[in-house]
């Protein structure tokens, strides 16, 4: 089952506010079809770039950063929901002259393949172990409980499980806020030049929140990946100077 967020979505409402609806949307799918919450059962993808800006994200590095963001969050509730991402590998290089739609529409039936392929392949491979089954007495009025005894438990296993899966989402975004390199930033850092940076130098960040009084702030989602990026990431790497030479280079 492959769910998609339109880049819609991503341009009106702040990633936090989707994440959270598709927390429900996923738990409610679950706790209905149990067996949707096996590994591989699940997939949902993270959203398509987009340049084109709306009332609510009037510039293009507000609205990178909230796309960022939810994919970001996405693949952390991914880890605590047991769902699978698919990854487009979209770029801006990908878009149409709208800036919005893709361009290269042979790419996503291609991706959505291979993901289905991978997926198919690992359940195929994986040990299903044997459960064992008991027959209940059918003249036991202990074996049939009422319609109102199943949905008072499915009720209560439901407020359960979205109070477990709540407490961890919440526990893996404070532990990636403790892994946090600051940088002091010139105004002409973007987004995507600073995004295209720290990939050059192959960081491996979490996520890039909006930069708040000219500081950056880079999240780690460990200690490891955290100090060797603060080796690579100088003082003043996002000053007026690194910018020039960093654009002039990618001309």
């Amino acid at each position: 089952m492959l769910f998609l967020v339109g880049t819609n979505s991503v341009r009106v409402f702040p990633a936090t506010q989707i994440i959270s609806q598709t927390q429900q949307v996923v738990s409610s799918i679950q706790q209905t079809y149990p067996h949707l919450s096996q590994h591989g059962k699940i997939s949902i993808s993270l959203t398509f770039p987009c340049l084109k800006t709306t009332a609510q994200f009037s510039t293009e590095q507000s609205l990178l950063s909230n796309i960022n963001v939810y994919n970001e969050e996405l693949q952390a509730l991914s880890s605590v929901m047991n769902f699978n991402i698919l990854n487009f590998h979209m770029t801006n290089n990908h878009l149409a002259q709208d800036n919005m739609h893709i361009h290269f529409r042979h790419h996503i039936f291609n991706s959505i393949i291979n993901h289905f392929d991978q997926v198919n392949q690992t359940i195929s491979t994986a040990i299903i172990a044997p459960t064992s089954t008991s027959i209940a007495d059918p003249t036991s009025s202990l074996s049939l409980p009422s319609d109102q005894t199943k949905i008072n438990k499915k009720s209560k296993s439901r407020a359960v499980l979205d109070r477990k899966n709540k407490k961890r989402f919440e526990q893996l975004k404070l532990k990636r806020r403790q892994h946090t390199i600051k940088r002091k930033i010139h105004h002409q850092w973007t987004a995507v030049l600073i995004t295209g940076y720290l990939d050059s130098i192959h960081v491996k960040y979490s996520r890039i929140p909006p930069v708040y009084n000219k500081i950056l702030r880079i999240m780690f989602n460990n200690q490891h990946d955290q100090d060797i990026a603060a080796e690579q990431i100088g003082i003043d790497i996002f000053n007026e100077n690194h910018y020039q030479e960093f654009v002039n280079k990618n001309r």
